[in-house]
């Protein structure tokens, strides 16, 4: 089963980060959403081909893996809630 990784806002606005095994993206999302977390980011990885890859220098994943990234910098948690 893959392995994701994930940043996520508490309903408080708390940063909380974790990894977590699902069969697919959207059922990671909804385990995330179920523990009424709100996800900033997702990715997910495979550690044999993580291990196998180099990093650049800013630490970003190589071409191919998926993410999903959320920017709310100007946006109010409360308001991101309602939006998602």
């Amino acid at each position: 089963m893959p392995k994701f990784s994930y940043i996520a806002r508490t309903k408080e606005g708390a940063r909380q980060a974790g990894t977590l095994e699902a069969p697919n993206q959207d059922e990671a999302i909804a385990v995330l959403q179920r523990k009424e977390l709100v996800v900033v980011s997702l990715i997910q990885h495979d550690l044999d081909e993580i291990l196998s890859k180099e990093y650049d220098k800013k630490g970003i994943l190589p071409i191919g893996q998926q993410s999903l990234k959320f920017k709310h910098r100007n946006v109010k948690f409360g308001d991101l809630v309602i939006f998602a």
